[in-house]
């Protein structure tokens, strides 16, 4: 009986160590990727994507947006103007860019997009202050650069 009892704690104690494994790797497959941005001319045809939300946070942009696809990965870049508006603080245009390498399907896909917005600052210099205008989205988002 004893014996019994053991291997059953065993058995459980191996599955919940498997299961702890799986969380753990799902956990990391969850946490996006940072993509880079870059100042460019800003393409005249843009897929449609909808920009859920948009938050910046320090020198990174995190956008919740939905597409349509499904099969095929697509990749995204956040373009910037390189010309600024005047005002204060300036004001640059910038553009949700995605590229759905020939995928035709119709699916409805969800993610986090998380950019790194250095390249979109004013000035080199720390506490320099932008507002970023991005392409189809209602609200006006303040950069202020942080330097180390």
């Amino acid at each position: 009986m004893k014996i019994i009892t053991l291997l059953i704690g065993l058995t459980f104690f191996f599955i919940s160590c498997g299961e702890s494994n799986k969380m753990k790797n799902k956990a990391k497959q969850n946490i996006p990727k940072v993509l880079i941005s870059e100042i460019g001319e800003i393409p005249k045809e843009i897929l449609p994507t909808t920009i859920k939300s948009a938050q910046v946070e320090g020198n990174t942009l995190t956008l919740e947006v939905s597409y349509s696809g499904g099969c095929e990965d697509q990749s995204f870049n956040l373009v910037g103007s390189p010309i600024t508006m005047k005002s204060l603080p300036p004001k640059r245009a910038i553009a949700l860019v995605r590229n759905s390498n020939g995928d035709t399907c119709r699916e409805l896909v969800e993610k986090t997009l998380t950019f790194d917005l250095t390249s979109m600052a004013y000035q080199e210099k720390d506490g320099s202050q932008i507002y970023l205008i991005l392409n189809d989205y209602k609200e006006q988002l303040l950069y202020t650069l942080k330097l180390n």
